[in-house]
């Protein structure tokens, strides 16, 4: 009688159809009587799977209590929880349900190739000798998002010293050319140093499978001499700006050829990432008064830093699973399914040092707002909409970013020329 009030309470499967499943379950099948086992009507275990997923937590529209076998059995009282696990385990080893209820699909690791909507640069490159694209392919030429997310700390930097400073217009616009050209170069040395590091690794990962040292279609030594190249011009931009610029900017170089290696030896370098991306908020405050002013330059930096956190976990999470199979350690392996909670932490920090920068450096209202209402509702939206186990949408949310960097750009331009021109 106990069992009869236990199914009715729990409003569990009518017990007529739970104990022919039980009754196949392996972990029962010595416990229950050889007579009950006899008389199992197997032909309705077939037909079993789709009443019970349904009838699982509901009990017949009858509610009558079902009819019994005729067998003296009193049944031991099982807890719910165990009797919905059993049924389970039964319809795991039924033909007819394997495919619809335990199949799990194994993942699909896809190239950047097949999952990237290349862009008008993508399309340029293809013009191209098949020898030259694959140059251009290990500086990322045909994905200029990198150098976007390099060069939007230093466009801040650049225009709240212009504000502060009531600097003129035209020395604005050179420097940021500067840093524009400077940038272009130093993310194409990055992707050199990174690729030289990762050749090995990036064979064995699906997405990067198919990087020009990776797929020796570049030669290592090849490699070197366009890294050279690289860094020359970059120096030579470099030198164009006053004393303290050149040294600061030199200062940064250590980051850049480390990056690469930290992947190896902590799980959060995404860190060091920031840290080396984001120098230019440094520099851009230097280059234009010739001296620092920490106040509002670390904070910046600070910010800075907390959203390359956001948008390079979101980025780690398309490697995850060859990651964790390889051995290499990223942000995405380190939070796990806890993500998305963490970066919500990040946002509100990266958001409220921005604020302190702006505050301290003495922007107006126009300023605020744009940080509130416009990267406020972005990094909510990107927080909300990524999913973390698809490559296409993790790659999608991670170019959006650079949205977020236009909208603070945008908020601080408004600022700088309404200060100036009003």
């Amino acid at each position: 009688m106990s069992f009869f009030i236990a199914c009715t309470v729990f409003k569990a499967v009518p017990l007529h159809k739970q104990l022919p499943a039980l009754a196949t379950h392996p972990c029962l099948q010595s416990k229950l009587p050889s007579s009950f086992k006899q008389t199992q009507n197997t032909s309705f275990h077939t037909n079993f799977p789709k009443t019970t997923l349904y009838n699982r937590f509901h009990l017949n529209s009858t509610n009558k209590l079902p009819s019994f076998p005729s067998q003296s059995f009193t049944p031991r009282l099982l807890s719910r929880n165990f009797r919905i696990s059993s049924i389970n385990t039964a319809l795991s080893t039924n033909e007819n349900s394997k495919s619809s209820i335990n199949a799990i699909p194994e993942p699909i690791l896809l190239k950047e190739s097949e999952y990237i909507n290349h862009g008008l640069m993508a399309k340029l490159i293809t013009k191209f000798n098949p020898r030259i694209q694959n140059y251009m392919y290990l500086l990322r030429l045909d994905r200029p998002i990198g150098t976007m997310l390099i060069v939007w700390p230093g466009y801040w930097s650049i225009l709240l010293a212009a504000y502060s400073n009531a600097l003129p217009v035209s020395q604005s616009a050179l420097i940021l050319s500067y840093f524009t050209i400077g940038s272009f170069i130093m993310r194409g040395s990055g992707c050199i140093i990174n690729d030289m590091w990762d050749v090995d690794f990036d064979k064995k990962v699906a997405r990067t499978s198919e990087r020009p040292l990776a797929a020796s279609k570049v030669s290592m030594r090849e490699a070197q001499y366009l890294l050279a190249s690289q860094l020359a011009i970059s120096f030579l931009v470099l030198i164009q700006m006053n004393t303290p610029t050149i040294i600061y900017g030199l200062l940064c170089m250590p980051l850049v050829v480390i990056y690469p290696f930290m992947k190896r030896v902590i799980y959060c370098p995404s860190v060091v990432l920031g840290l080396t991306l984001n120098w230019g908020a440094i520099l851009g405050w230097i280059a234009m008064t010739g001296s620092p002013d920490w106040s509002v330059i670390l904070p910046l930096y600070g910010s800075s830093i907390f959203w390359t956190i956001i948008y390079d976990a979101i980025y780690a999470h398309q490697d995850k699973l060859d990651d964790k199979r390889i051995g290499v350690k990223s942000t995405a392996l380190l939070l796990g399914d806890k993500t998305i909670r963490f970066l919500s932490l990040f946002s509100v920090l990266s958001i409220s040092l921005l604020l302190v920068s702006g505050y301290n450096n003495g922007n107006s209202p126009i300023f605020y707002a744009g940080v509130l209402f416009g990267c406020v509702p972005h990094l909510i939206w990107q927080l909300k909409s990524v999913n973390l186990d698809s490559q296409a949408s993790c790659g999608r949310f991670f170019r959006s970013n650079t949205w977020y960097g236009a909208i603070v750009f945008a908020s601080i331009a408004a600022d700088y020329i309404y200060s100036t021109v009003l």
